[in-house]
């Protein structure tokens, strides 16, 4: 089978040091390929990028010829025109959406991110004189009228499809389905644990406008002394002294102990980064607990040697650790008092520390090629 990848909010790029979005799509296009799939990317490619023998490449730019082609995958993101410049490369990603003669798939990995419209945007700036757009594009190329597929990484795909139709601008909706996404981390070679972390819990990510606040500053603030505590990438402590939820009683907060940050990781040093740390807690947006997702970070994580503890909260079907493991019954918390109390019990029994990390792999039960060959045999079914 041959499958067309295209990325909305970024180019597509073999190297992926910079950031999340362009190492997304290369790990989903890795596994298409060891699925048995032939893999096309259409991305705007520069004379500096490395383009792959294991995938076909076609510049966006020149070259938007999907004949033969059997699906059309869309991997999610944002479209903008940052001060009001024109991206040529993403508004023709939504020419090959309308033009693609086969199905459609947008992959949903973050809830929210739904496939969004962009004529109005497209048409308001063409004709914008401050604008100057080189290129001007037609409503019929633009406007996505098609129903698109929806391979949805939450499992509440009911509560899913409810959030879809109701969001303003979307794309009209085909067939949502779930495919469990979140575990296309592991196909990354799995680290040794360090043998003597630097940190003893550690956190990184973004603060994601906000949502993600208050359930890190429930897990990663004001933990005791002897419990170091690291947060890295794009956020900082104003994140959690302007929030709406805790700005207002924070100067009485602010006197406990925060976790230290230490600011922004290339894409392709996270592992390696996380692998310096005794454990990471996972959590979530709110939204988490009502449309059922589990993060990716769980996988990256556990890829990279932490004791990967889970908040309660964010998994209560308990998938990542099934009931009846040990897994199950030493990394589910409910409270930072029961975290703390087995950071400390891990600290003290490096033996431990390694039997659970053990346990917590082995509960995983991932199989790479059955993940790969699934994931293509769920595509080809809509053909």
């Amino acid at each position: 089978m041959k499958i067309a990848v295209i990325k909305l909010g970024a180019r597509i790029m073999w190297e992926t040091d910079a950031a999340v979005g362009p190492g997304e799509a290369i790990s989903i296009c890795k596994a298409l390929k060891q699925g048995g799939a032939e893999v096309h990317v259409f991305t705007k490619i520069l004379s500096k990028d490395t383009k792959h023998e294991s995938l076909e490449w076609h510049n966006i730019l020149d070259d938007r010829d999907t004949s033969g082609i059997d699906i059309l995958l869309v991997i999610n993101g944002n479209v903008n025109f940052f001060g009001g410049a024109e991206d040529r490369a993403q508004i023709l990603n939504y020419e090959i959406m309308n033009n693609f003669n086969g199905p459609v798939v947008y992959v949903m990995c973050d809830p929210e991110l739904s496939l969004m419209q962009i004529w109005d945007n497209v048409s308001k700036k063409q004709v914008d004189s401050k604008s100057n757009w080189e290129n001007v594009y037609a409503e019929k190329d633009i406007l996505v009228t098609r129903q698109i597929h929806v391979l949805c990484q939450p499992f509440n795909v009911t509560e899913m499809t409810k959030a879809w139709n109701k969001k303003k601008g979307t794309v009209p909706l085909g067939t949502m389905f779930h495919f469990p996404m979140e575990r296309f981390p592991l196909l990354n070679e799995w680290l040794e644990p360090a043998k003597a972390p630097i940190v003893d819990l550690l956190y990184g990510g973004t603060a994601r406008g906000g949502r993600r606040i208050p359930n890190l500053f429930k897990w990663y603030w004001n933990l005791p002394e002897d419990i170091s505590v690291e947060i890295f990438g794009k956020i900082d402590d104003e994140d959690f002294k302007s929030h709406p939820k805790l700005k207002n009683n924070f100067e009485a907060r602010k006197m406990h102990r925060p976790p230290v940050f230490t600011g922004m990781v290339k894409y392709c040093d996270v592992l390696p980064k996380m692998n310096g740390a005794l454990a990471h807690l996972v959590t979530g947006d709110r939204s988490y607990e009502t449309c059922d997702l589990i993060p990716q970070r769980v996988a990256e994580c556990i890829a990279a040697g932490n004791v990967v503890f889970v908040d309660a909260n964010i998994d209560k079907s308990r998938r990542i650790y099934p009931i009846g493991t040990s897994a199950n019954e030493f990394l589910y918390v409910k409270s930072q008092e029961e975290l703390v109390e087995r950071l400390r019990i891990l600290k003290s029994d490096p033996y431990m520390r390694h039997a659970v990390i053990e346990e917590q792999r082995l509960a995983t039960g991932f199989d790479a090629a059955q993940f790969c060959m699934h994931l293509v045999e769920t595509l080809e079914k809509l053909l």
